[in-house]
C-alpha cells in the first residue's frame, strides 16, 4: 500500500485501490502520485517543467511569499528511494518488508511505523 494512505485514507483514498505488488511499485506511485512539483522557492508558483522553473527564478520578477512548500516528497527524497537501501528491522523480517519500512522512514520521517507492511 501506499504510505500516504496508511497516514491519511481520507486525504489520499485515490492511492487506496492502485495495483501495488511489491517496493518497486512502490517507488514509482511515489514518484509519479506523490513528489513535489517544480516551483520556486520564493512565490510558491508551480512550474511543469525544471526549466520553466529555472527560468522564472533567474528573472527574479516575483515577490517572496511566506507559505509551506508544496506536499510531496523533495527531490532529495526521491534521490533516496532510488538508492533502495534496507531499514533495521526485528529478526525476521523480510527484504520486502525492509525494503518498505525504509522507504515508510523516507516518506514519514519520525512518525511510528506501522506494525505491518500491509
Amino acid at each position: 500500500a501506499c504510505p500516504f494512505y496508511k497516514l491519511d485514507p481520507s486525504k489520499y483514498r485515490q492511492c487506496r485501490d492502485k495495483k501495488i505488488r511489491n517496493t518497486s511499485d512502490v517507488r514509482e506511485h511515489l514518484k509519479r502520485c506523490h513528489s513535489q512539483p517544480w516551483f520556486c522557492t520564493w512565490c510558491k508558483y508551480t512550474f511543469k517543467k525544471e526549466e520553466e522553473r529555472n527560468v522564472h527564478m533567474r528573472s527574479r520578477t516575483c515577490a517572496e511569499i511566506k507559505l509551506p512548500d508544496p506536499d510531496g516528497l523533495t527531490q532529495e527524497d526521491l534521490s533516496k528511494l532510488v538508492k533502495r537501501g534496507e531499514a533495521p528491522c526485528p529478526d525476521g523480517a523480510t527484504e520486502e518488508e525492509k525494503r518498505w519500512y525504509f522507504i515508510w522512514e523516507i516518506c514519514c520521517p519520525g512518525l511510528e511505523r506501522p506494525s505491518s507492511i500491509y
